[in-house]
Parts: structure tokens; sequence; C-alpha cells
């Protein structure tokens, strides 16, 4: 990797868990590059090829991992392979808005995107929707998904209709930017995503097709060296493509911060990367900023409307259901709708002129943008279609980027722009600067003639870090906008590492930490220029067994070049032990975290060590006290590993020590001194799967999130599991309750910081009725202005410490009320977001769900309903309650039948409020699905109350009705219909 022929996607374990390829995954999807050919290099031992991707002289392949060594040999023994990428999943990402871009300008001139095809690379296009038929001239599958490439997502229809879309089906409302144009689809996205090596694919089959391809699309975010970029720079080389790319869907809080930079393919040279606007033409909180990594070039290129677009819908798709507006149209956000805006804007400027490539297509796209936001944020600015299609003078390239500019600063840096005539007469283009540029005053241009200018930076003395703007040329009505970017170097000085590593042939990861600024910057080959500062410099070395040391450096002042040492062989043996002698380490985490003093930005290095592996530590000297300085260290132990099972029981350890690496890293936690948990993981009366996982937080200020481990179970089934009990750590447990096949999921969340003693704990268990989640996972009822947001779990397992997160089975609605005067409803049941007035009041919500899932047979519908008072407090959880209900079932949630059935009742308030104080609690049972209701003996108390069912005789079901009120006066009634049941 240190080589650069790996790419670090394949060491990132949790993106590879989130992209689906876990151990479980019997084949890893891969990108092999070559130097020269691939028939040199011969074929790539234990692969399979999936497709020949000649723009970038490479292969996709599959490798088996079970064969993983000889695939390991075969690459390191080829001087012939460049580099083995990680096949990863890119993600895709009007009636306003086509005016907002002056379209219909350009359609007053008969410019209207006539005799223009425009390329589409998506998840298709339903080519019999009303706005675009006969416009697919052509459709091709890259995903092997659909032969005949149709839109099973809906993603390429909303695109398609932005594009060309003829607004036919809402008497031209909803019309594209480029109406009269044609469309050619390649497939290249399904629902979890757009396959690298597909979309590569299908640029290589669009390209010598079209002059404008739309790339709705995004991957991770790079230098523009990756496989996609490298294509798209190579296909608009040899044939004058175009290809406009959405930037990406992320917004970064800091510079840089590559996850949440533009991304692949939008980072090529040649791609014309596009931003997104609000109506208001503001920078959309989703829309992702430059500049590009590596280089700070200024990405995005420009911008267009984004947010909230109503285009084509593909009704029983995703994206199509997602929001839809009628059974024609669909709303939906992000760079993804902002950049078919652009594309629309090249077919419009390419019927003008049809002999134009990408070379002239994208500079007079940019240079007559309208800037409103930063260079950064926008490029040159929103896109103008009627300034595009009117002016007579554009600049001659894109961007101009001065690069890194190291210090000391001696002398200026001059870059050259260049402009085009395309008019009768000669145009003096007067020039102004951002600050830190310079240029001539003016330039003279002459007619069917071209000009430059040299635009130079004098870093001396000025403002360092990133710089950007724009160089506006005006003459009258002309304004030519040229976006410019550069990094000025501030004082800086050489550091180099030394480690001596424990083992020959290990791999070694380094890192230095600004713990002013929390900057993190990564160390290669012992050598890195940084900032003037103090800087915590941390490494981890990791040898062939997969053993690993952490070793740190913490606090060092760099005012001049400075030379640190390493020596892994110091470190002490990092492990823990426990009371039971057959538990063996399973899996484990070595981690150390530097950040400013306040923690809110830092950097963390871990490392997650498999079965057995030995890690070790070098002591610090002293106590770090100046800023946030943690070690931490996570073990699980247990009797098999989470591969072959979730055996009998597990230990989950986490120590964190603040300040320093102890000199003593070994840990003898005793189980009195942990929080005993004994676990069941409850069916409920249909073949289900459970997969469990268990993260540590600590309370470092910007949160340190440790490894999971992951544990399959076919229901029910029990465990005996043992937690560090230490208000340090928070424990995040998970279930997720399946079918065999997987086709659903209903998830289980959990947040405790245990205390030692013993615990009970059910998950999956019925009676399930509503409950209430925490705000970080998206759930709260609560008012901000004249919104009021309304999630929660209308059918949730009954733990009282547990929400359950709906499955796709589970469909309804949402009402909601204010002084009996309906104000909105909700397709959803338990979410909703209304608009309410701006004033206190009384409110009713009505939810009603039904619950079809193949994993169980019981809690099969709701109906619930809450009222509650609204004092108009801001961002404050509304006084709703719940009651959750607990009876003593078996492992698939029945009950005795014929005996009576006691039911612990617990009611609760939203996270965040008060303990309930109930005036009213009410049980009602009914043995024959809600048709009569029997009322059931109950006490109450507080927040808690105790309830006897008398169970029918013959075994069936139960459903449950239960009214509670607070002392508030706000109250619940949670009618479910077979909450559980019974059994002889």
């Amino acid at each position: 990797m240190e080589q650069g022929r790996l790419d670090p996607r394949l060491f990132d374990v949790s993106e590879l868990v989130r992209l689906g390829y876990t151990d479980a995954h019997a084949m890893l999807p891969l990108i092999v590059s070559y130097r020269h050919s691939a028939a040199a290099a011969g074929a790539a031992a234990a692969t399979t090829t999936v497709r020949e991707l000649p723009s970038i002289n490479g292969t996709a392949v599959v490798r088996d991992r079970a064969r993983a060594g000889e695939f390991w040999h075969w690459m390191t023994s080829s001087s012939e392979v460049e580099k083995v990428w990680l096949d990863g999943v890119a993600k895709p990402r009007l009636d306003v808005s086509v005016p907002q871009i002056g379209a219909p300008a350009a359609w007053r001139l008969g410019l209207t995107g006539a005799g223009v095809t425009v390329g589409v690379l998506d998840s298709g296009i339903k080519a019999d929707h009303p706005d675009l038929a006969g416009k697919v001239v052509e459709a091709k599958d890259f995903t092997g998904t659909q032969p005949d490439a149709r839109d099973d997502v809906g993603h390429g229809t909303h695109v398609a209709g932005i594009i060309a879309g003829t607004g036919a089906a809402s008497g031209g409302r909803y019309r594209g930017v480029a109406p009269d144009a044609k469309l050619i689809s390649g497939k290249v996205c399904v629902s979890f995503g757009c396959p690298e090596s597909s979309v590569i694919a299908g640029m290589e089959w669009i390209a010598p097709k079209v002059r404008v391809v739309n790339v709705s699309l995004g991957g991770e975010s790079t230098d523009g060296t990756d496989p996609m970029s490298q294509a798209v720079n190579n296909l608009t080389a040899r044939f004058g493509t175009l290809f406009v790319a959405a930037g990406s869907n992320d917004r970064s809080i800091d510079f840089p911060d590559p996850i949440n930079s533009v991304s692949a393919p939008a980072v090529a040279d040649a791609a014309l990367a596009v931003g997104s606007v609000s109506t208001q033409d503001t920078t959309s909180p989703f829309s992702g900023p430059g500049p590009r990594i590596g280089d700070y070039a200024v990405k995005p290129d420009i911008a267009a409307p984004g947010e909230s677009i109503v285009s084509a819908r593909a009704p029983g798709t995703p994206a199509g259901d997602e929001n839809p507006v009628d059974a024609n149209y669909t709303v939906l956000s992000g760079t993804s709708m902002a950049t078919p805006h652009v594309a629309g804007a090249a077919a419009i400027l390419l019927q003008q002129h049809p002999d134009w490539t990408a070379d002239r297509l994208k500079p007079t796209l940019m240079s007559t943008a309208k800037p409103t936001a930063g260079v950064f944020e926008q490029g040159a600015g929103r896109v103008d279609v009627a300034r595009a299609v009117t002016q007579r003078v554009s600049a001659t390239g894109g961007s101009v980027n001065y690069g890194f500019l190291s210090w000391p600063h001696n002398t200026p840096v001059s870059r050259t722009v260049g402009y085009r005539n395309d008019s009768d007469s000669a145009v003096t283009l007067r020039l102004a600067t951002p600050d830190g540029f310079t240029a001539p005053g003016q330039v003279v241009v002459p007619p069917r003639g071209a000009a430059q200018v040299t635009v130079s930076v004098n870093p001396a003395g000025g403002p360092t870090g990133l710089q950007g703007g724009r160089l506006t040329a005006t003459a009258g009505d002309v304004v030519v906008q040229t976006a410019l970017s550069a990094f000025i170097e501030p004082e800086s000085y050489n550091l180099t590492v030394h480690l001596v590593s424990r083992a020959s042939q290990t791999s070694s990861v380094i890192r230095a930490v600004n713990t002013e600024t929390g900057q993190a910057y990564e160390i290669r080959d012992g050598l890195v220029r940084l900032p003037k500062g103090r800087y915590d410099i941390n490494a981890l070395d990791i040898a062939p067994d997969s053993s690993a040391t952490l070793l740190s450096r913490p606090n060092l002042t760099l005012d001049a070049d400075a030379t640190v040492t390493f020596d892994a062989r110091t470190g002490r043996p990092v492990a823990a032990t426990v009371d039971r002698p057959n538990a063996r380490f399973q899996i484990g985490e070595l981690g150390i975290y530097s950040a400013t003093a306040s923690g809110d930005r830092g950097s963390s290095l871990s490392y997650v060590a498999p079965q057995d592996a030995k890690l070790y530590a070098v002591p610090t000297t002293g106590r770090v006290a100046d800023h946030t300085y943690a070690f931490s260290f996570r073990a699980t132990l247990g009797p098999v590993s989470p591969a072959s099972g979730a055996g009998d029981f597990v230990y989950q350890l986490a120590f964190l020590e603040r300040g320093r690496i102890p000199a003593d890293t070994s840990y003898h936690p005793r189980d009195r001194e942990l929080a005993r948990v004994d676990a069941t993981y409850h069916g409920q009366g249909a073949p289900g799967t459970g997969v469990r996982a268990d993260y540590a937080r600590f309370p470092i200020p910007a949160g340190i999130g440790l490894y999971s481990t992951t544990y399959t179970y076919p229901l029910p089934a029990r465990r005996t599991e043992f937690y560090t009990a230490n208000p340090d750590v928070t424990w995040e447990e998970f279930l997720a309750v399946a079918p065999t096949d997987l086709s659903d999921a209903e998830t289980y969340i959990s947040r405790l910081s245990y205390r030692r003693g013993k615990y009970r704990v059910g998950w999956n268990r019925a009676p399930m009725g509503p409950a209430f989640g925490q705000a970080q996972d998206g759930f709260g009822v609560v008012r901000s202005g004249t919104t009021l947001q309304f999630v929660l779990s209308p059918l949730s397992g009954n733990d009282p410490n547990q929400v359950t997160i709906p499955p796709a089975g589970l469909t309804g609605t949402t009402r909601l009320l204010k002084d009996g005067t309906e104000i909105g409803t909700s397709p959803v049941p338990g979410v909703g977001e209304f608009t309410v007035p701006d004033a206190p009041g009384a409110y009713t919500v009505r939810v009603s769900a039904d619950r079809q899932v193949p994993w169980s047979v019981v809690s099969t519908h709701a109906d619930l309903e809450w009222t509650f008072h609204d004092t108009v407090a801001q961002g404050t959880p509304l006084p709703l309650l719940v009651v959750r209900t607990i009876g003593s079932v078996d492992g698939q949630s029945r009950a005795p039948a014929g005996r009576p059935f006691p039911l612990r009742l617990k009611a609760q308030h939203q996270p965040g409020l008060p303990a309930v104080r109930l005036s009213a609690l009410h049980v009602e049972a009914s043995g024959d699905d809600g048709r009569t209701w029997t009322a059931t003996p109950t006490v109450s108390g507080g927040d808690t109350g105790l309830a006897v069912v008398r169970n029918p005789a013959t075994p069936g079901f139960v459903s449950l009705r239960i009214t509670a009120r607070d002392v508030d006066g706000n109250s619940v009634s949670q009618t479910v219909i077979r909450a559980y049941q019974t059994t002889r």
C-alpha cells in the first residue's frame, strides 16, 4: 500500500462491511490495472474475469476469498500489475429550476436540444413515461440485472426527465431543460448502488455515441487518479465527449476532509463537476465543497438547482415512490438532480454549435455562469443557459489551479488565462481579480480571435492556506468568469520518523495530529512536511502474523526540521484475561486518539486485531494535560469466533486511559466486576435469523467509535454476556431480525452504560407496542419553528431499554390533529413532518400500522392515539407517553393458554423528559382479534403498573388495548392485534 499498488479501501473494514463485502461474501470484486497489458501480466490467479476495461488498461475481476494467498503471490510477483483497486459502489446522487437557469430564454431562440442526443449513465430509464415517449433511441444494461435496461430504481428516469422531459403528463409544467433532445441510456446502477466497473464499461460504450453524458453518481473522494476518473479523462481526450458528473451529496465542516469532498468521477480533470443550489441560489446543505484533494484544484466546476426537483417518476421503484407528487412525477433532491440541469444546458449549446466538443462546451458553460457563492462551493458559478447561448465571448479553458506553493515564499507564481471572441468586433475586457491575485487591468480580444493574460499570485506576506476566487472579465453586458485556486503553505518544516519494527516485513501507519487544530497528516516513507506547531506522532506497526504494536510521541513542538525514532521492540503486551478458562481472544482493537483541548476535532489511529493476534503498546512518559489524548483497548473473548456462531457466553471489554499509554496494559477483570447479562433472543412463531452487533463508545468529546462484533443466531437462542461496567463506556447494541433469505429486517437498538451486577434482557420479545428512540438515531417528536417532526416506532419489542427500527413490511399512516381539526397525513406509520400553527394547543396523533413480516405471526396490526399539550417550546421533546408491556413468554414469545398471565407495565416519556407520573392506567384483552374486549385487573403507581390477563383456554392469539394518562393530562391509547401467542 505504501508503494501505491493497493487501494486503501481494501483495508477499510467499515467500508467493506458497508458494501456487504464481509467474510461471508465468498467473492471480492476488484479492478486490476496494468502497466502495459493484461496479457503481459498473465491471468490473475484465484479470480474470474467480469469484463475488460480498456479505457484504463484494466480488468474487472472477482477474487475467491478462500484463495487470497494465490492472488497475493500473483500480484506481488508480477511487475506488470500497476494497481489493485476495490471495485467499489458509487451512489446515484422543474418548473422553478428550469427558468432559474435561463432555459426558456434559449427556447425562445429555437434552442431546445433538437437534433442532440444526450447519454445517461444511471439506473436505466422508464422509456414509456409520457414525458419520455420516443426519447430513448438506444439502451444497454451493464449490471447483468435487466436485459432490457429498464429502470428498477427510479433514479435514472427522474434524471432523464430533467434533461429532456417534454412535460406531456403535466401540460408542460414539468418540462426538462432540453425538451427536444433524445437520449441513450446505459444502465450501470442497481438498488444498492453503481459498481464502478459497470460505470466504466458504460462510459466506454457511450462515449463514441454522444457528445454529452450525464453521470449522476459518485464514488469515493479522490485526487482524480482513480479508475472512473481516469476513464473520463481518457475517453474525453479520445472522443471529445463531455462527462457532466455529480459533485457529491456530503458536506464537510472543515478543510480538508476527503470523506466529504467532491467524489469520483467528478474529480476528473475533464469532467464538468456539478454542485447544487436552492431556488434562492444558495448552496444546498448536502452539496459537498471542494477543493479536489491532493492538488487543491477547483471542484465542483459549476452549480445548478438540485433541491426538491419535480421530475419524471417510475412508480413501483424506490426513488419513484420516495416522495411522489402524482402518478407521473416525484420529488428528489441531490447533486444528482443538479447535474442533469447542466447536461441539458450542454445539449442546448450543442444544438447551437453542432461541431463543438468538450473543449468548447465546458469552458463556455463555466465562464458564462453566475456566481452566487464561494468558488469552492460552485466553481465558476450557477449555470446560466441564457448567457451561454447569447454571449459571444468566453474563456478558452476551465478553472486555473496554482497548486501547492511551498514555504518559504520568494517569487510570484503565474498562470495564463485565455479568452475567445466569436463576434465581429474587438472586445476590451476589464479584469478584476480576487484578493491575493493580480492581472493586467484589461485585455483586448480581437474579432473572431483569442487573447491571453497572465494572472499571478504572490504568496509572500499574504494569507496562507487555501486561497481562491474568480477572475471576472467584463465589457458592457459581457461577463466572463474564471475560477482560481492556490494553496499557500504556511511556515513549515520537515519531520522524519524512523520506526524500528518488532519483526521483518512489517507494515506501518504513521500519523501526525496537530493538537491546536486537530488536523491529521499521514506520514509516508518516514517523511512529512508540516506547518509549525505542536503535534502528537502516532504509529502502528503490523507484523505478517497480524500482531501489532502501538507507538506514540505526544506533544512534539515543531519549529525546525525534526526526527522522531520509534522502537516497536520495546512494546509491552496489551491483553485481557477473564475468569472463564475457555474464553479466548476472538477480536479486539488497539487505539489512540489525539485531538484539540476541547476534543471536537482530532484523529484516531486504531487496529482491529483478528483471533489470537498479539498486541503491544509502548508506554509514554508523563501525562498529557493540555489537549485530548487517550489510549483505548477493546477485546471480545469467548469460546468460539464470531464467524463460527454465537457460543453460550461472550465477554465484551473496553478500557480507556486518558493522557497516556500506561506502563501496564494487561487487564484482568473478574466476573464480579462486570455486568452479567442473561440474554434471550426470542422468535415470534416463525423461522427467523438474528444478527447481533456490539459497539463501545467512550466519552471523548468527538467520540471514538470502536469496532463491532457480529454474531448470527437461529432464533430462539440464549447467551450469557459480560460487559465492562464503567461510566466511561456506553454499549451500543443492535439486533437485526430477518427471514432466512434476508429480504427484509427489523433492527433493535439499545444504548446502556452498565453498572456491575446482573441483568436480564429479552430481544425481539412480544408483546410488542410503541416505543421512543434516541434523537441520534433519527427518532423524536419535537417542534422546530412551525414544523412538528414525529418519528417513533409503532411496534417495538418490549424491553424498556430497546427500540425497534421498523421493517419494510410495516405499512400504514400517521395523522396529526390540533383541537380536533386534521392538519396533515403521512403515508408512513410512526413518521411524519407537519406544518403547525405558532401557538400553544392540544394535539392528537393517530397511527395505524399493519405488520406483515415472514419471521413473525404476532403484532400484525396496531392502532395508536396520543393526545398531548404543546407549549411551543423549541427543540424540547413533546410530552407523549407510551406503555411497555412485559410478560414471561417462552422462546417463541408465547404465553401459556388458559392461565393467568401477569404483565408488568412501564410508562415512558421521550428521552430527555422526567419520568412519567401516571394518573390512570387501564388494560383490556381480546381473544378474537379485537372484536370483543374484556377489562383486565390493573394497578399502577408512579410510572409502573401490573395487569393480569386471563388467557383463553384454547391456544391462539391475545390482543391488548392499553390506555394511560399522566398527571399533566397527556394520554395514549395503544391497541395491538395479536400482541402475543398462546400455547399449551
